[in-house]
């Protein structure tokens, strides 16, 4: 019998927008493109179709940013984003 379940809606329980905001960043760099992070943050919550035609061109999307591409920019941020929790230690909303 399940006693218990915890459900976190992305940011309910843990502040992850910088963490995004990094991951997102990293990625950008890895491609080339240099874009400042508070820019970047602006604009988390929008999925990765919708935010990168905010920094890039259409054709550069296509190029770079195809989710179905192993080597694409949002596979890069994909990859980057575990790293980016940890190492940047998202912030709790818990007031302990």
């Amino acid at each position: 019998m399940i006693k218990a379940v915890i459900f976190d809606v992305d940011g309910t329980l843990v502040n992850s927008v910088d963490s995004h905001a990094h991951a997102w960043q990293d990625a950008f760099n890895a491609f080339g493109h240099d874009f400042a992070f508070d820019k970047i943050r602006s604009q988390i919550g929008k999925g990765g179709g919708q935010l990168m035609p905010v920094f890039l061109s259409h054709g550069e999307v296509k190029r770079k940013g195809l989710k179905s591409s192993v080597s694409g920019l949002a596979s890069s941020r994909n990859a980057t984003f575990p790293k980016s929790m940890v190492s940047r230690r998202c912030a709790s909303y818990s007031k302990s």
